[in-house]
């Protein structure tokens, strides 16, 4: 093949287009890769650093970890890249990063293979690239596992896609696995197993062969039998703010919030969360606006159109159970990528529509626009909210680099106290952070506040905070 035939043959396939955008994606989240870790990534490495493997990724499988979460294979990919690199927080986030722009190409062939055209396939790779709906789960490390998760969806559906066509159990049987990875990277991906069966229905149209889509159906309903149970027997004790999960009147709710987090995310997040309050009216409109669009697409749609929509109401469904009043922009995550594909299937089909070339070009140019405008403000925002969450991850590396700047031995079972700590109200995450710095799970760790009394105990290593640092002394202020 020449040169020539070789870069038609790219060109008919989007690799070029496909590289720019990944490209923008990788300077949109440069940025990010400075940041350390935060208390939560702490709370998932205690067992991979004072455990050996084995045990680790055992006790990772049957609830035994200090993790709040199920998510054994997330477990053994923090173990991959610890193994290899150590407690490096730019390696772990540029794993993340490389996880996310797989996914993206993922994506990106799975819009080909679903129908759409060159355009409106790299349209939604832009949004859900760049839309900064779900900025810091990318920069997150332990929001690895969700991404993992979708990684492994994607190829699940694609999988399937090329199973179903070229009628090969071998393929299916890829895409059932790659399912079961999914749901066992992050947990919520449980909620999205039966979607293979919605694909293969709706956009294979499976319904013409009942005893396959009987079989299919029994498959994928397997996981959800043999997982989901296991979610509600083991992990609702783990952590606090999992007693706020449950069923009410308070998920319609919580569901408009995410709707709105996922189409108009203009609300500044603290970083961790957008608490509903600072959700404008503006953006409530555009999350019920999403509430309707979804119906609509269910009740009218085409097949593909129906199998978006969905797959957001499957993806965002677990997050309306918890009754708080926050809303989190990495819970939208998952729900980000049908958006993000519905949303340029819909934009495409109103230009093909319109018959009058004249407008049809308007219209076109119009679209160009909104995408560019999307992907800029979607660059400057996430880079912003990465920044915050930077900012709010040098707590910790305050804690983490203090600590063993001080050099200071600590026995087995002692206490560290930090007074002015602003550690404080996650009282488990310098418990972690101490017990992963120095390798040891019996260590202990608490956070005082200013001006807050303590009860010092034999044994105790005293620090005190002041000006960013830690200190074996007080320091006068």
């Amino acid at each position: 093949m020449d040169v020539r035939s070789l870069s038609r043959t790219l060109a008919g396939t989007g690799v070029f287009e496909l590289s720019v955008a990944l490209i923008a994606v990788v300077i949109a989240y440069w940025s990010s890769l400075d940041g350390y870790f935060h208390g939560d990534d702490f709370v998932a490495f205690v067992d991979m650093v004072t455990k050996p493997i084995d045990k680790h990724l055992y006790d990772a499988a049957v609830f035994q970890d200090n993790n709040y979460y199920w998510r054994p294979l997330g477990q053994l990919y923090y173990r991959v890249i610890y193994e290899t690199a150590g407690l490096q927080a730019w390696v772990f986030r540029a794993c993340n990063l490389g996880v996310f722009l797989i996914s993206l190409a993922l994506l990106h062939r799975l819009c080909l293979n679903m129908g759409l055209s060159r355009v409106a396939a790299i349209a939604a790779v832009v949004i859900f690239g760049l839309f900064p709906n779900h900025v810091v789960s990318v920069a997150w490390v332990t929001n690895a596992p969700r991404l993992i998760a979708m990684m492994f969806f994607l190829l699940s559906l694609l999988c399937l896609g090329k199973g179903i066509e070229k009628k090969s159990w071998k393929l299916e049987g890829c895409a059932w696995l790659c399912m079961v990875l999914a749901c066992l990277s992050d947990e919520v991906t449980i909620a999205m197993a039966p979607l293979p069966v919605a694909y293969a229905f709706l956009i294979h149209r499976e319904y013409r062969t009942p005893r396959k889509l009987a079989l299919r159906a029994l498959a994928y309903g397997a996981i959800v039998a043999a997982l989901l149970p296991l979610q509600f027997l083991f992990t609702p004790d783990d952590e606090p703010r999992l007693a706020l999960y449950g069923i009410g009147w308070h998920m319609p709710e919580q569901a408009l919030s995410l709707a709105g987090q996922l189409v108009l995310p203009i609300a500044d997040p603290n970083p961790m969360d957008v608490p509903e309050i600072l959700m404008s009216d503006t953006q409530v409109a555009a999350g019920m606006a999403l509430v309707a669009v979804v119906g609509l697409c269910l009740l009218v749609g085409s097949g593909r159109v129906r199998f978006l929509a969905l797959w957001v109401i499957a993806a965002i469904t677990p997050f309306t159970l918890w009754n708080a009043d926050v809303v989190a922009p990495r819970y939208v995550y998952l729900a980000a990528a049908p958006f993000a594909v519905l949303a340029a299937v819909l934009g495409s089909a109103m230009i093909e529509r319109v018959k009058f070339q004249p407008v049809r070009l308007g219209f076109a140019g119009a679209g160009a626009v909104a995408l560019i405008v999307a992907a800029v403000f979607g660059t400057t925002q996430t880079q912003a909210r990465d920044g915050k969450w930077e900012a709010a991850t040098n707590d910790y590396r305050v804690l983490a680099h203090g600590i063993q700047s001080l050099d200071r031995d600590v026995a087995s079972g002692a206490r560290v106290v930090i007074l002015d700590g602003p550690w404080y109200p996650y009282w488990f995450w310098p418990v972690a952070t101490v017990r992963t710095i120095y390798q040891d799970e019996t260590l202990w760790a608490v956070s005082v506040p200013p001006g807050w009394p303590f009860e010092r105990l034999p044994g105790d290593v005293i620090l005190y905070h002041a000006d960013g640092r830690l200190y074996l002394t007080q320091v006068n202020r």
